[in-house]
């Protein structure tokens, strides 16, 4: 019995050997067609353990001009910081890990204003930021307009008119 268990140890280290064999699918396969419970897991050991040699002297010593080239192309398309407000509301379109004072609002002025499918409105301003409507509120609004963006709990953003006696307001999104 002893014999038989050597044999197939020592058949299943030559055919998982990285000369002979075609990839990993066909030794692992290999190995699940031992009978033995042990033979079987040495056969895996053994495998893991060429596997593991075979990456370590297959990893590459340093960068290579793929890396050194996209890692130049990175730092050349850096753009410099924005300012608060245009990172305003952006949380969940990039990461920002800016550590700067964050504001609790900002005042805009609508270039356009319209409305989509779902008749949600769509708040173009003119510093370039796209707001859209995440509620299902009335609100009455005309290009050229002051409103004020401020901050909610857990994350929510509230549009609002820009006037004292206004206390109306949305939910809204920045999408751009």
């Amino acid at each position: 019995m002893k014999v038989t268990n050597c044999f197939y140890i020592v058949l299943l280290v030559l055919l998982t050997s990285p000369a002979n064999a075609d990839n990993l699918a066909t030794s692992l396969s290999n190995c699940s067609k031992v009978e033995q419970d042990l033979e079987r897991l040495s056969c895996f050991d053994l495998l893991s353990a060429q596997y593991k040699t075979q990456a370590a002297t297959n990893a590459p010593k340093g960068p290579t001009k793929n890396m050194v080239k996209d890692s130049i192309s990175k730092a050349l398309a850096a753009k410099p910081v924005p300012s608060e407000v245009l990172e305003f509301g952006a949380s969940h379109i990039k990461n920002n890990d800016n550590d700067a004072e964050e504001i609790e609002f900002i005042v805009l002025t609508a270039s356009k204003v319209e409305k989509d499918a779902f008749d949600k409105l769509v708040l173009s301003f003119e510093n370039g930021q796209i707001w859209q409507q995440k509620d299902s509120r009335y609100f009455r609004m005309k290009k050229g307009e002051e409103v004020k963006l401020s901050k909610g709990a857990l994350g929510a953003i509230y549009l609002k008119k820009n006037d004292e006696s206004s206390n109306r307001s949305i939910r809204v999104r920045r999408l751009k």
